[in-house]
């Protein structure tokens, strides 16, 4: 027995660190199912929504733009699994082609905003005095405009279009997630190891990458989560009132607006296939979101993290 616990050790130091990563992963999977079976139906919405982005000029039968008169408001067929619209378009190519811009947007803006907020994080929090003052009060001022808001306003001055919107949005969410940074930042710079680190001279730059961010990535992985579909609702919205992506890109949230309110009553699959997309794609990233907060929140781990 004791040769086996000597042993241990050493074993484990030998697995492939990719190995170790997968382990661990498909652990992660199989408690999120056991557990938080919403959460693991949200996972399989992400994943599939993944594999379609990645995989749409394979998945749609048609090009997202192809016309064809002889098929203008055809219903559900085998041709068209979920009809076609007003120009004889394929609604179902469409839809699929349409989850790469939703996919571009969500992970394309949350990685802006997760760089924004955890440099302003990190600076306000750790060095605290007038550098925290100027910025939070800034912040405080972004935060008492709507998203919405600011978003249409950003827009304007610099266009629609992919690229833009994913800057803006990442703007939108990086200033106002540096509040949510700074905070935990100053719970992590109130322990104990803190200030023993710097007791012993550890610089700032190695205390912040060292003790101080490892403390604050779960809380920026939790917080992409749940900004993702946020980011995704506000790309919708602004393309339905026109000032989102432009066409002929296949947007959710223009197909719902410029289609679906013209000819919603002749052929109603207009307005329930991008509705229908949309809906499922926000319903799993906050059923994954919520269930993932659950697990890497270190306040659960007295009930469900432990597990």
């Amino acid at each position: 027995m004791a040769d086996e616990i000597v042993l241990r050790p050493s074993v484990a130091a030998s697995v492939p660190f990719p190995l170790r990563w997968a382990r661990g992963f498909w652990a992660f999977v199989v408690t999120m199912f056991r557990y938080k079976p919403l959460g693991f139906a949200g996972f399989v919405i992400v994943v599939v929504l993944m594999f379609t982005a990645i995989f749409a000029d394979f998945i749609a039968p048609y090009e997202y733009n192809d016309t064809n008169r002889h098929d203008q408001f055809a219903p559900p067929s085998l041709k068209h699994p979920i009809g076609a619209d007003h120009l004889g378009r394929d609604l179902f190519s469409r839809i699929v082609h349409g989850s790469r811009i939703s996919v571009s947007i969500g992970f394309g803006a949350v990685a802006g905003a997760m760089c924004i907020a955890i440099s302003l994080g990190l600076l306000t929090g750790y060095y605290g005095g007038w550098l925290d003052k100027i910025i939070q009060r800034f912040v405080d001022g972004w935060m008492t405009f709507p998203g919405i808001v600011i978003a249409l306003a950003m827009v304007a001055i610099a266009g629609p279009g992919l690229w833009p919107l994913i800057i803006i949005l990442g703007l939108l969410f990086g200033i106002r997630g540096s509040r949510v940074v700074r905070g935990q930042v100053l719970a992590v710079m109130a322990r104990p190891h803190i200030e023993v680190a710097r007791s012993v001279g550890v610089s700032d730059l190695r205390l912040m990458a060292v003790h101080v961010f490892p403390n604050v990535l779960p809380l920026v992985i939790i917080l992409a989560t749940i900004e993702i579909p946020l980011a995704i609702t506000i790309e919708a919205s602004l393309s339905f009132l026109g000032f989102g992506i432009p066409p002929p890109a296949p947007s959710w949230g223009r197909m719902l607006s410029a289609e679906a309110r013209q000819h919603m009553l002749m052929a109603p699959w207009l307005g329930i296939a991008p509705g229908l997309a949309l809906s499922l794609t926000i319903f799993g990233w906050n059923m994954f979101g919520d269930a993932l907060r659950d697990l890497l929140d270190p306040a659960m781990r007295g009930s469900l993290g432990e597990r």
